[in-house]
């Protein structure tokens, strides 16, 4: 406080409107940057709500599509024809059953691995052919129609009679042996027991007989007239239009991850975000992973991705019959807040120009004001001094400054005005004076002639 009252007025008033602007910026600033963070945060978790419930909408459409796709079919004639003719001509092959079908399906198949279901007809003359030809189209357009992995025709042996893919698993047994643990083999005897037009599912999981990839399968058994089990309609889920449901509603700026985790803490889907992770590996002990696994929902802030990353994370159990997932959608925090880090520069970029300006005009401002202060200080001291010829600036000013000015001038015509009487009286005085001293030296001299007689010029 010591220092600043020694400072001028000419530095002191500009210190003082600027240190009152810079702070009514901050403060402004500060709130519409608040208030602005506020907004965008609401915004991007609204956003990621919306892109979470979309996939799990889309996501849910495609599970119960092919529930009641499976159950429709189940009931329709031409799968329990299928099977039932598949059944029949299978054992009428001549050869062992399985090597002859997989020569000619798999082993001399004309097509690549991936595409053997464009084989109809493999022209080997045998009724499974036949029965091939006329039932391969129709079950092929299912599965396009569905986006299922594979279709599958079991009999009630647990003998995979038919598959639309030809993969590895065609052709293979089922009901007992090693099969019989896969998600298919665990379809099928669920399917034998279940009620009728009951579809029954397996989670995702390694299928070792498709060639070791993942697998989650639905199936529903189907019935003779009799109301007899006569096989199972079977069908694989494709991780491909899994992702493709969960990802429906969202950007592909590649800073987001969205996938399914089951109870166990393993992914249910693969990472959209190339090569993190596959469906069956185990995720991070994260804090959101275990909310998954719990079936507990929220948005989590300040995490770390199965990347490594920093992220917000949004969990949101689904409500999907036969399936117990959590949909995890993760967002990099650096992209998903990115315009509240402009909002921040924009704040800090705006308050620093903002008081340069501000010191700029006011100590323009001051100048106007302490210029006419400074010009009155110096009439002042003119006045001091005596000097009253010095012009006083200002006078025709309307504010309190031009008041002083003219009440300066006043003072200094009174002072004018004194300074002339004050002269006037010193040469009354020196007058006076000059009388008294003429009169004192006449006194003498008659005192001389009291004493000793008038002293005359002639002596």
């Amino acid at each position: 406080m010591p220092k600043t009252r020694k400072l001028s007025l000419k530095l002191k008033l500009p210190l003082i409107m600027v240190a009152l602007t810079a702070t009514f910026l901050v403060t402004v600033s500060f709130l519409v940057y608040s208030m602005a963070e506020k907004s965008i945060r609401q915004f991007v978790y609204a956003s990621k709500e919306t892109a979470a419930r979309s996939g799990e909408q889309a996501l849910t459409f495609m599970v119960d599509a092919a529930r009641k796709d499976l159950a429709v079919n189940a009931s329709q004639p031409t799968v329990f024809r299928a099977i039932n003719n598949f059944d029949r001509v299978y054992t009428m092959i001549e050869e062992e059953p399985t090597g002859f079908l997989r020569r000619h399906y798999i082993e001399q198949n004309p097509h690549e691995a991936d595409k053997r279901y464009e084989l109809v007809d493999p022209g080997d003359g045998s009724y499974y052919s036949q029965s091939h030809a006329t039932y391969h189209p129709t079950f092929l357009q299912s599965l396009q129609v569905n986006g299922y992995e594979d279709l599958y025709l079991l009999n009630a042996a647990g003998q995979l009679l038919y598959s639309v893919k030809k993969r590895d698993d065609f052709i293979q047994q089922f009901g007992s042996g090693p099969n019989a643990e896969s998600g298919l083999g665990q379809v099928f005897a669920a399917a034998l027991t279940a009620e009728p037009g009951e579809v029954v599912t397996s989670d995702f999981a390694v299928y070792a007989p498709g060639g070791g990839g993942a697998g989650a399968f639905m199936g529903v058994s189907v019935l003779n007239k009799k109301k007899e089990v006569i096989g199972v309609l079977a069908v694989q889920l494709s991780s491909a239009s899994v992702v493709s449901a969960l990802t429906s509603n969202l950007d592909g700026s590649g800073h987001q991850n969205i996938f399914l985790v089951g109870p166990d803490g393993i992914a249910r889907s693969p990472s959209v975000l190339e090569g993190r992770f596959a469906v069956g590996d185990s995720l991070p002990d994260a804090t959101h992973i275990a909310a998954a696994g719990t079936g507990e929902g929220g948005l989590f802030e300040g995490i770390t991705s199965t990347a490594g990353e920093q992220v917000i994370a949004l969990v949101k159990p689904l409500d999907i019959t036969g399936f117990d997932w959590s949909l995890v959608l993760e967002t990099d925090e650096h992209t998903a807040f990115a315009k509240v880090n402009e909002i921040r520069l924009v704040a800090v970029l705006m308050i620093g120009v903002s008081v340069l300006i501000a010191i700029v005009v006011s100590f323009i401002a001051a100048r106007h004001v302490t210029k006419p202060i400074l010009a009155l200080r110096e009439a002042t001291n003119a006045l001091a001094d005596e000097d009253y010829s010095v012009d006083i600036a200002g006078r025709k000013r309307g504010d309190e400054l031009g008041d002083l000015a003219r009440s300066l001038d006043t003072f200094r015509d009174k002072l004018v005005l004194a300074d002339e009487a004050a002269e006037r009286e010193e040469q009354a005085a020196k007058q006076t004076a000059a009388v008294v001293e003429e009169m004192s030296g006449a006194d003498v001299d008659w005192s001389q002639t009291e004493h000793g007689g008038p002293q005359t010029a002639y002596g």
